[in-house]
């Protein structure tokens, strides 16, 4: 069993953790406060799965915020892929879960095995890219097994799930976990 972090995007809890850090970072902020600052980055490096933190100007941001104004799906995947640089971005479209391509570009499909079977090599199944770039999908049921497939590989994923609450005719999105291998 391969083991595995979990980090859990509550708004009320992170909501308060940040009202608290913004706090005290107010108060240091005063004094020469860079290297408190960063050693407490060090000593607390979850931090910066929940927030984009400045040192040098003592700011906080929360990564958890969706896009101010998505036109689209893959508009709200672009976004984010640039704030969850290095883990793979599955997002939530309708009762299926889909990895889609970004920046878009040709993906070839896996060649086939001898006995003419084609598995691709993390296990999702391909499909032609959608309009929106979709290129891999499954049904949310799937998720546990898909997603301890992805972390015994090693990848870190990154779960953006679809609201009820929608923006005009489009449904917000915002991660709900990440899991990183342990």
């Amino acid at each position: 069993m391969t083991s595995k972090a979990t980090y859990r995007f509550d708004d009320d809890a992170l909501q308060a953790l940040q009202a608290s850090l913004a706090s005290y970072f107010g108060h240091v902020r005063h004094a020469a406060s860079y290297r408190l600052i960063v050693g407490i980055l060090e000593q607390h490096p979850w931090l910066r799965v929940f927030f984009a933190i400045d040192p040098a100007n003592c700011r906080l941001q929360r990564r958890d915020r969706p896009p101010a104004d998505p036109l689209n799906v893959l508009g709200q995947y672009r976004h984010w892929c640039e704030v969850f640089p290095h883990d793979e971005v599955w997002i939530q479209v309708g009762a299926f879960v889909e990895r889609l391509q970004w920046p878009p570009r040709h993906l070839r499909h896996p060649s086939p095995t001898p006995d003419g079977t084609v598995v691709p090599p993390d296990g999702m199944r391909r499909m032609r890219p959608t309009a929106r770039g979709s290129v891999c999908d499954f049904p949310l049921p799937q998720l546990p097994r898909k997603l301890s497939g992805r972390i015994a590989s090693g990848c870190s994923v990154v779960l953006i799930a679809q609201s009820e609450a929608s923006a005009g005719r489009m449904r917000q999105r915002k991660p709900v976990r990440r899991w990183v291998p342990g």
